[in-house]
Protein backbone atom coordinates (compact mmCIF):
# COMPACT_ATOMS: atom_id res chain seq x y z
CA UNK A 1 0.00 0.00 0.00
CA UNK A 2 1.41 3.34 -1.05
CA UNK A 3 1.61 6.22 1.39
CA UNK A 4 1.47 8.71 -1.48
CA UNK A 5 -1.54 11.00 -1.74
CA UNK A 6 -2.59 13.66 -4.22
CA UNK A 7 -3.25 17.17 -2.98
CA UNK A 8 -4.19 20.36 -4.80
CA UNK A 9 -1.79 23.26 -4.61
CA UNK A 10 -2.10 26.77 -5.99
CA UNK A 11 0.83 28.34 -7.81
CA UNK A 12 0.48 31.64 -9.62
CA UNK A 13 -3.34 31.52 -9.35
CA UNK A 14 -3.55 28.06 -10.92
CA UNK A 15 -4.50 24.82 -9.19
CA UNK A 16 -2.27 21.79 -9.70
CA UNK A 17 -2.65 18.23 -8.41
CA UNK A 18 0.61 17.10 -6.82
CA UNK A 19 1.47 13.81 -5.17
CA UNK A 20 3.30 13.73 -1.87
CA UNK A 21 3.80 11.38 1.04
CA UNK A 22 1.15 11.28 3.72
CA UNK A 23 2.06 13.79 6.42
CA UNK A 24 3.89 16.13 4.01
CA UNK A 25 0.78 18.00 2.90
CA UNK A 26 1.36 21.21 4.89
CA UNK A 27 5.01 21.42 3.93
CA UNK A 28 4.15 20.98 0.24
CA UNK A 29 1.37 23.58 0.47
CA UNK A 30 3.72 26.03 2.22
CA UNK A 31 6.36 25.38 -0.44
CA UNK A 32 3.80 26.05 -3.17
CA UNK A 33 2.83 29.31 -1.45
CA UNK A 34 6.48 30.38 -1.35
CA UNK A 35 6.93 29.52 -5.03
CA UNK A 36 3.78 31.43 -5.93
CA UNK A 37 4.88 34.51 -3.97
CA UNK A 38 8.30 34.40 -5.66
CA UNK A 39 6.70 34.12 -9.11
CA UNK A 40 4.41 37.08 -8.40
CA UNK A 41 7.37 39.21 -7.29
CA UNK A 42 9.26 38.30 -10.46
CA UNK A 43 6.23 38.91 -12.68
CA UNK A 44 5.84 42.42 -11.25
CA UNK A 45 9.41 43.30 -12.17
CA UNK A 46 9.39 41.49 -15.54
CA UNK A 47 5.92 41.46 -17.06
CA UNK A 48 7.08 40.05 -20.41
CA UNK A 49 8.57 36.82 -18.98
CA UNK A 50 6.79 33.59 -19.91
CA UNK A 51 5.32 31.40 -17.22
CA UNK A 52 7.97 28.73 -17.78
CA UNK A 53 10.72 31.33 -17.41
CA UNK A 54 9.14 32.60 -14.20
CA UNK A 55 9.03 29.03 -12.85
CA UNK A 56 12.69 28.43 -13.66
CA UNK A 57 13.78 31.77 -12.23
CA UNK A 58 11.75 31.16 -9.07
CA UNK A 59 13.29 27.72 -8.61
CA UNK A 60 16.78 29.19 -8.92
CA UNK A 61 16.03 31.99 -6.48
CA UNK A 62 14.63 29.58 -3.88
CA UNK A 63 17.46 27.08 -4.32
CA UNK A 64 19.97 29.92 -3.99
CA UNK A 65 18.31 31.11 -0.76
CA UNK A 66 18.53 27.60 0.68
CA UNK A 67 22.18 27.30 -0.29
CA UNK A 68 23.04 30.77 1.02
CA UNK A 69 21.26 30.17 4.32
CA UNK A 70 22.97 26.84 4.85
CA UNK A 71 26.37 28.43 4.18
CA UNK A 72 25.75 31.37 6.53
CA UNK A 73 24.26 29.50 9.46
CA UNK A 74 25.63 26.11 10.48
CA UNK A 75 22.71 25.67 12.88
CA UNK A 76 20.20 25.45 10.02
CA UNK A 77 18.35 22.16 10.28
CA UNK A 78 18.60 21.53 6.54
CA UNK A 79 21.45 19.14 5.90
CA UNK A 80 22.80 18.20 2.49
CA UNK A 81 20.37 15.28 2.15
CA UNK A 82 17.36 17.53 2.80
CA UNK A 83 18.63 20.12 0.32
CA UNK A 84 19.07 17.44 -2.32
CA UNK A 85 15.57 16.13 -1.60
CA UNK A 86 14.14 19.64 -1.88
CA UNK A 87 15.97 20.31 -5.14
CA UNK A 88 14.76 16.94 -6.48
CA UNK A 89 11.22 17.89 -5.47
CA UNK A 90 11.59 21.26 -7.22
CA UNK A 91 12.90 19.53 -10.36
CA UNK A 92 9.98 17.09 -10.29
CA UNK A 93 7.47 19.88 -9.68
CA UNK A 94 8.96 21.91 -12.54
CA UNK A 95 8.65 18.92 -14.89
CA UNK A 96 5.03 18.39 -13.86
CA UNK A 97 4.20 22.07 -14.28
CA UNK A 98 5.89 22.13 -17.68
CA UNK A 99 3.73 19.16 -18.75
CA UNK A 100 0.62 21.01 -17.57
CA UNK A 101 1.76 24.17 -19.37
CA UNK A 102 2.32 22.14 -22.56
CA UNK A 103 -1.21 20.74 -22.29
CA UNK A 104 -2.57 24.29 -21.92
CA UNK A 105 -0.53 25.44 -24.91
CA UNK A 106 -1.86 22.57 -27.02
CA UNK A 107 -5.49 23.24 -26.16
Amino acid sequence: MSDEIVIKIEINDKIYPVSCKSGEEERVKNSAKLVSETIKELAQSNSSASENRLLVMSSLILADKITANSNINNDVSLDKKNIVELLDWLDDATLRLNKVATLFDES
